[in-house]
């Protein structure tokens, strides 16, 4: 949304925010939209243009040669909860760094059940049996709960302080998840909406 970028990216330097904002707009970089459903007060989302995401696959940066973008909207409905994602991963982000890491790569949902899926067909020549889908979650690191992998919103890759490598699996949980579907992510690290500004991480289900 405009405020995370404004608060995350120029530190509430608003100035410089709405003149970059403006730039990118009369270049065909951005587009903003109204989340469906919510009140006029609400702020925008901010998404990158088809000519956005190409200029930033073009000049990516050497240590992220696999980060992928994205450009449009694909779900309309969910665009709120999609664009909260990124306020989730930015409170994640400045914990990780505080504590000396950086975050090397961020995958969402669909590329990981890509890249999953992908696997268990490979490994089990298409016929998904129960035995490879638990090999294959096993190596991706991800639970399974009521027979079905269960997948994070954001996967943090992650480089720690000492240099190792790992990951952290976050999920923005929203009010229709029951005490089951909370328990079903064990293992990740539960977020919630809280109020229109804020993301309170969820630490007993």
């Amino acid at each position: 949304m405009t405020r995370d970028v404004e608060h995350f990216i120029y530190r509430g330097d608003t100035a410089a925010f709405r003149r970059d904002l403006r730039n990118l707009e009369a270049q065909g970089l951005i587009e903003r939209r109204i989340p469906t459903g919510t009140r006029a007060r609400h702020p925008e989302v901010l998404s990158l243009t088809p000519a956005a995401r190409r200029l930033l696959e073009e000049s990516r940066p050497i240590d992220q040669p696999t980060q992928r973008y994205y450009s449009g909207v694909v779900k309309p409905r969910e665009l709120s909860h999609d664009a909260a994602l990124y306020r989730m991963a930015q409170h994640e982000r400045t914990e990780i760094e505080a504590r000396g890491g950086r975050v090397r790569r961020v995958v969402l949902d669909a590329e990981l059940k890509a890249n999953v899926y992908r696997a268990w067909d490979q490994a089990s020549q298409g016929t998904r049996d129960d035995q490879t889908k638990e090999q294959v979650a096993d190596a991706y690191g991800l639970p399974i709960a009521n027979g079905r992998i269960q997948f994070p919103d954001v996967r943090l890759e992650v480089e720690r302080e000492d240099g190792t490598t790992g990951y952290v699996d976050l999920e923005l949980a929203t009010r229709h998840y029951h005490r089951a579907h909370l328990q079903a992510k064990a293992g990740f690290k539960m977020y919630v909406p809280h109020g229109d500004d804020l993301i309170a991480r969820i630490t007993d289900v």
